[in-house]
């Protein structure tokens, strides 16, 4: 019997083990205690602003909930403009919600956020206690530009309680109770920059309250009746450029006549408003008016020829009884101006002496409506 002894196992792979772990090491990532302590700060700082993001959107979720349940009509900014928010009435265009960015990506930053730019309320739509939390609740709205409120409950009291709007810029009243003094004291006085009043139930005091918001520029009076009181508070305003008036009845003959001073004034609109040949002297001699709209008045051929001494005009549209006959020859006098001629439905444009299209003629208006001050417009 041979007795053989087993082969001596080699060693080979114990005494290469530890070389084989330093080399699996050595392939691993290594951090040295600052570069562990950056990457934990910029953790726990990427949470913090999806955490702050997901609050503030749930925040914002619930406040449209409840601008919602008080009838609010919301408007907000899409990538393609401004929209009604899709969970809330409408009156025009079906809103998409395809257009309005995803929960989720707003809180990844995947998408711009959708802000919302417009509120109109009105505590007809609701028990006074909820309207009164929709106007607490538009504090969740920091980018809010514009506010409509309506309805003959909207007081004093109701613009006092709004909250800081610091992007607040636009406020529409219809047919509110609100008086010269409460819009004095209004939370956002200081910073509007355009008034809106439709039907309201005390024009005087409302009107009267508009000269103490020192940075109005845009001023729109709605189906309400205008004084020449009314109209001297307007003209005297020391920043307003632009004056739309829209179905206002002039309750006496020289009612216009303030409009003479509106020396600032760049653009004026008069549809409906009974604006007629025998008033025409109050505006023929304003310095800066660059564009000029009659829609449904009582202008005549006549009265349109007198608008010619107006040295910055660049953009007019009249509409019968002004003939179209009038409208060009005006253009003809004037090549500097784009005149703009309704009858019924039909739309005419002139420039000089040739009839433009609609798209030359928007771009020639737009320029001169962003002409600066002391620029010669196209």
């Amino acid at each position: 019997m041979t007795n053989e002894s087993p082969e001596p196992q080699s060693s080979a792979p114990v005494a290469n083990a530890p070389a084989a772990r330093e080399i699996r090491r050595s392939l691993l990532p290594r951090f040295g205690l600052r570069t562990a302590l950056i990457f934990a700060v910029v953790f726990c700082l990427l949470m913090a602003w999806l955490g702050r993001n997901f609050v503030r959107l749930r925040e914002e979720e619930a406040a449209i909930e409840t601008l919602k349940q008080a009838g609010a009509t919301i408007y907000i900014r899409s990538g393609d403009g401004v929209q009604n928010h899709p969970a809330t009435p409408y009156f025009a265009e079906e809103p998409d919600w395809d257009r309005v960015p995803s929960f989720t990506s707003r809180i990844l930053g995947w998408s711009g956020r959708a802000p919302v730019r417009q509120v109109d309320l009105s505590p007809g739509d609701s028990d006074p206690e909820q309207f009164e939390r929709a106007l607490a609740t538009l504090a969740q709205f920091p980018e809010l530009e514009a506010l409509g409120l309506g309805g003959p409950e909207v007081t004093d009291a109701t613009l006092k309680s709004l909250p800081e709007l610091p992007g607040l810029k636009t406020l529409a009243l219809t047919e509110s109770s609100v008086t010269a003094q409460g819009l004095a004291n209004a939370r956002p006085s200081s910073r509007l920059r355009e008034l809106s009043l439709f039907r309201e139930g005390r024009p005087a005091d409302a009107i009267a309250g508009a000269a103490s918001l020192p940075e109005l520029r845009w001023v729109q009076l709605v189906d309400m009746p205008v004084s020449r009181a009314d109209l001297s508070v307007v003209a005297s305003m020391p920043k307003l450029d632009t004056l739309r008036l829209i179905a206002v009845r002039p309750s006496e003959p020289d009612a216009y006549a303030p409009l003479a001073e509106a020396n600032r004034l760049r653009e004026l609109t008069i549809q409906r408003g009974l604006f007629g040949d025998a008033d025409v002297a109050s505006i023929a001699e304003l310095p800066s008016l660059r564009r000029l709209w009659f829609d449904h008045n009582d202008l005549s051929d006549d009265g349109l020829a007198r608008l010619g001494s107006l040295k910055r005009l660049r953009s007019l549209g009249v509409s019968e009884p002004v003939t179209q006959d009038a409208a060009r020859a005006f253009a003809e006098a004037h090549p500097k101006v784009n005149v703009t001629h309704r009858s019924g439905d039909a739309m005419r444009y002139f420039r000089g002496s040739d009839e433009i299209s609609l798209a030359l003629a928007t771009k020639l208006n737009e320029a001169a409506a962003a002409a600066p001050d002391g620029a010669e417009a196209p």
